[in-house]
């Protein structure tokens, strides 16, 4: 399963616990999982390696576990991205409280101390939707690069081609948008291309070349190049 590599995390603040896993990860789904102690290092690991499978230790007593550390990891990573796929790692629960940690956005749960099946048999729903997403992601990255490679060349049609052929995959690409949002400016319909600049912010507010993009605008069209993709 080499192109998920390294797209798995375990937040466990148990060391010991945490590499004992770890280790069985490696093993059984061969995949490199890599650790962290708190949620906040979860959510700017994933912000760099999505998509990713991400396990979550629930360390809570029967009883405990609506107001424990780890559902409140859950809930916060599902809020910031909810296309991680979340395994809340419990022991013996409430039949209340595994609704409790599904509602906070786990999309399964695992008692690892207990499960003797094998990971990849228990998880293979999980890893073959991880799968087709990292092959939909490279899919969506390789028609940007063609329609960025086109908006080099003033290719305007072929640009437009590609990015929407990105977002037929992906309909959250920012970087699709942004790419229609660029034409548009080549061809001076400026309220398009600031709306679909304004689509990649809202899409994902990190992407520096739509925010850059919209500021300078207001430029145009004395730069013809004043854009970024």
């Amino acid at each position: 399963m080499p192109a998920l590599a390294r797209r798995a995390l375990i937040v466990d603040a148990d060391a010991d616990r945490a590499a004992a896993f770890a280790a069985r990860v490696r093993a059984e789904l061969d995949l490199a999982p890599e650790i962290v102690s708190q949620g906040a290092a979860a959510t700017t690991w994933i912000d760099h390696k999505r998509p990713v499978l991400v396990f979550v230790a629930v360390d809570a007593a029967p009883g405990q576990v609506k107001d424990s550390e780890g559902r409140r990891v859950v809930r916060d990573l599902f809020l910031v991205h909810p296309e991680a796929i979340l395994v809340a790692l419990v022991g013996p629960l409430h039949p209340e409280e595994a609704a409790a940690l599904v509602h906070a956005g786990a999309t399964d749960l695992l008692d690892a101390a207990r499960t003797t099946a094998p990971l990849g048999k228990r998880l293979a729903h999980l890893l073959d939707g991880l799968g087709r997403a990292t092959d939909d992601a490279a899919r969506v990255a390789r028609r940007v690069q063609r329609a960025n490679e086109a908006l080099a060349a003033r290719r305007l049609g072929a640009a437009h081609a590609h990015a929407r052929r990105a977002l037929a995959i992906d309909p959250l690409s920012a970087a699709a948008f942004n790419v229609l949002g660029v034409v548009a400016q080549l061809r001076l319909a400026l309220p398009d291309a600031q709306r679909l600049y304004r689509t990649a912010l809202a899409l994902d507010d990190r992407f520096a070349p739509a925010r850059a993009n919209l500021v300078n605008i207001t430029g145009f069209p004395k730069r013809l190049s004043a854009f970024e993709v």
